[in-house]
């Protein structure tokens, strides 16, 4: 039983904030942690008064429950960064994810003795009584409710097992979050096909005040678009686990990343530009294959190790590289899922084979005075490209940078790659040729090293 009232929100996005403010409602303290989050995320944590714990470890520390509230891409790295921080309390992902990331996230958790709840957001921001509600599964489902009892979230527990939180969002979310972007794909067909203004009108001999309320839902999601890509990976692998046809959400989640650009605008842009977005990618590939398996997109773990070597040496011999090649199995496990990650990782697949990956870590630009990322590596199996994996990897690294306050994002292309030089200007990327790389490896940098003294 939790008897100190406090508890830590890791991370305070829009949706974060306001679980936190449900929270103090009720009488609790939160704490959260500013280490590497944007100076918006800061702002918007002082606003409404919650207290600065700088550090995941000292949050650790001091909180006996902890909540994951950020996009689903982040939601095992979040959990992880908690469990090498010492951490032995409640632990609740809030996350939109499949059930089997929530039961896979459980068992780590309670092999380091930590209580997990399973936690499914459902509605708006919880700034008003009748919009929000968290439901919660697992034996400490109860003691997390009690964090929010004056709202204005409403909590309902769906028993001990792990997972029904999370299955209950997906469901609820395949149908919200499905349609709208089912309703902007049919609009940007209509346009693209000169018939939007008949459909348009079409519509509303059917239902009167359709096509408006069609538009508003379109545009509304734009700013959002950039979270909800992953959301639906996230329910079609729900859907696929059950047995079910699960196309219609890999198709969505491509909707959804088109509009990524959107992320966060002030005003929702206006529908003819959304629509425009929609149809002006120039490489759009079918996010399921000729097989009918979906492409999925998320973070690597400890069990991915083998496929990361595999597409590391991979893409080496792409490059003519693969006798450069040192990497191991063992390596990749300190390096990447140690205490202190060098940097991350996102495996593409299709089905359950990972086909594609991209590599980056943070970086700091001192004359912009914000922190960056840098895509060491980002490689599709060259059977599998012309699906658009490419660009959706490059699309949700982009996604994490802006959600991190990242004033950059670069990477490094070979001279030779013409294909790749390419790909990348039509992405936006300006290929800059007046700086060169400096590299110092091996027995240099050794050397290098000693002159320190």
């Amino acid at each position: 039983m939790i008897t100190e009232k406090r508890i830590g929100v890791l991370h305070p996005g829009e949706m974060g904030v306001s679980v936190a403010a449900a929270a103090r409602n009720s009488g609790f303290d939160v704490l959260w942690a500013s280490d590497r989050r944007s100076e918006a995320t800061r702002r918007r944590a002082a606003s409404h008064g919650l207290r600065d714990a700088g550090t995941v470890e000292r949050l650790a520390e001091e909180c006996p429950i902890i909540v994951g509230v950020c996009p689903p891409d982040a939601a095992d790295a979040v959990a992880d960064a908690v469990l090498d921080a010492g951490f032995r309390g409640v632990y609740v992902d809030a996350n939109a994810i499949r059930p089997e990331r929530s039961v896979a996230m459980a068992e780590r958790m309670a092999a380091q003795g930590v209580r997990f709840v399973d936690g499914g957001i459902v509605g708006e921001p919880a700034w008003r009584t009748g919009t929000t509600w968290l439901h919660l599964s697992g034996e400490a489902a109860e003691e997390v409710a009690d964090c929010f009892a004056a709202g204005p979230i409403r909590t309902t527990i769906l028993g001990d097992t792990i997972g029904r939180a999370s299955a209950l969002k997906m469901c609820f979310a395949a149908n919200t979050k499905g349609a709208t972007a089912l309703l902007a794909g049919v609009l940007a067909t209509a346009d693209r096909l000169g018939v939007r203004k008949a459909l348009e009108v079409q519509w509303d001999a059917w239902k009167p005040g359709y096509a408006a309320q069609a538009a508003d839902r379109v545009r509304g999601a734009a700013p959002k678009a950039w979270r909800f890509a992953g959301e639906m990976d996230e329910i079609a692998a729900t859907f696929r686990a059950a047995g079910m046809p699960d196309g219609f959400h890999a198709a969505a989640g491509e909707v959804y990343s088109r509009l990524a650009g959107y992320k966060d605008v002030e005003t929702a842009p206006e529908l003819a530009d959304v629509l425009a977005t929609l149809g002006a990618d120039d490489e759009p590939g079918p996010q399921v294959s000729e097989s009918g398996e979906p492409f999925h997109i998320r973070p690597a773990g400890r069990g991915d190790i083998g496929d990361l070597l595999r597409l590391i040496r991979g893409l080496a011999e792409y490059e003519k590289l693969a006798h450069a090649v040192e990497a191991t199995e063992d390596a990749i496990e300190r390096t990447l899922f140690g205490p202190r990650p060098a940097a991350e990782a996102l495996l593409a697949f299709h089905g359950n084979d990972a086909v594609g990956m991209a590599i980056f870590f943070p970086t700091y630009s001192t004359f912009l005075a914000q922190p960056g990322l840098y895509l060491e590596d980002l490689f599709v199996v060259p059977g599998w490209r012309g699906h658009g994996l490419g660009r959706r990897l490059l699309a949700r690294v982009a996604s994490i940078a802006v959600e991190r306050g990242c004033g950059r994002f670069e990477w490094a292309v070979l001279d030779w790659n013409t294909p790749a030089i390419d790909f990348y200007r039509k992405k936006g990327a300006r290929v800059l040729d007046e700086w060169k790389l400096c590299r110092v490896t091996g027995r240099a940098l050794r050397e290098l090293a000693e002159r320190a003294a």
